[in-house]
């Protein structure tokens, strides 16, 4: 008796189209898996799909986005906490990007930071001498109770160095932005700009030139837009305006217009200077327009905003290789 004849096992037409002869390890197989058949569910309606999608939009435009860095990095000292009051650890490196909603970070040795919505900082560093962080667009406001210049926000067309202080701080993403600050100090810096800026005064960053000149905010408008057009090296008109407008108080921003100004127009602030702070003897008018240091040291001083011994110290601590 012949045996019967098994199937052909290279006729694979049985597992591409379900014809031919049948495999009985397939067949097996397929008994064996059925439970596990994918099945198909329920068709959404487009008006679900259109409102699943707005929602997400919205929650994503209303949430902190958070970064994280490709490299492992070590925790920072900052902790964020959102609006509805979770709270996450941050890293050095890490970005926060904030969408809707305004978020806090805060950080025990250091002080805290309120995010404005529309903003982005990143996490620099965390140490012992320095501690840094970028505000790459958007704005914040800052309380700050570490030591002086232990703390430092870097922008695009600066650097803010904390002196101490509770001040606010805005910026585009191309470097143009403002510092106002409400308490303590805060030092601009950027290259060999700098600008130093005390409680109820403000000043302009500019993208190109970096630290603007601080003009106390209670001045008069005609002074403010006059020191705007000095800044951007306008006619010689709005500088006669800036002196002739200028208050006593005002003799902060003509120190910093001094460290600017060059020949006749330096003389002129220098004689506006000395009309309207008492200068130490051996100290007039023509000798601080000569610009020595031992000279501008001793026009501030005779601010009475204090030494430049505070000044001078944040600027070690923040010299190349050590801060920024």
């Amino acid at each position: 008796m012949l045996a019967a004849a098994e199937p052909e096992m290279n006729d694979e037409r049985y597992l591409w189209d379900g014809t031919g002869p049948v495999d009985p390890q397939v067949a097996t197989l397929e008994t064996t898996l059925a439970p596990l058949r994918y099945q198909r569910g329920p068709r959404r309606p487009r008006q679900y799909l259109a409102v699943a999608g707005a929602l997400a939009g919205a929650i994503a435009a209303t949430i902190a986005i958070l970064v994280w860095t490709s490299v492992p990095a070590a925790d920072s000292s900052w902790k964020l906490t959102r609006s509805d009051g979770s709270e996450q650890q941050l890293r050095v490196g890490q970005q926060v990007r904030t969408g809707g909603e305004e978020v806090s970070l805060r950080s025990a040795p250091t002080g805290f930071i309120q995010l404005e919505p529309n903003s982005e900082l990143r996490v620099l560093s965390t140490g012992t001498e320095t501690e840094r962080v970028a505000l790459e667009y958007g704005a914040m406001r800052a309380v700050i109770w570490a030591p002086p210049a232990r703390f430092g926000v870097e922008l695009p067309a600066a650097t803010a160095v904390d002196l101490g202080c509770i001040y606010y701080l805005e910026t585009s993403r191309d470097g143009d932005g403002r510092l106002r600050v409400e308490m303590g100090w805060v030092a601009l810096q950027n290259g060999g700009a700098e600008a130093f800026i005390p409680a109820g005064a403000s000043a302009r960053i500019d993208s190109v030139r970096g630290p603007g000149i601080p003009v106390f905010d209670d001045a008069p408008e005609a002074f403010k837009t006059a020191v705007r057009s000095v800044e951007g090296d306008r006619a010689l008109a709005d500088l006669d305006a800036l002196l002739r407008l200028a208050r006593p108080r005002d003799a902060l921003t003509l120190w910093h217009l001094l460290q600017r100004a060059q020949g006749p127009d330096r003389e002129r602030v220098a004689g506006r200077f000395a009309a309207l702070v008492r200068l130490p003897e051996g100290l007039d008018a023509a000798t601080l327009a000569g610009g020595d240091p031992y000279s501008m040291d001793a026009a501030w001083n005779a601010l009475q905003l204090g030494s430049t011994g505070w000044w001078r110290t944040w600027k070690r601590q923040w010299q190349p290789g050590r801060g920024l």
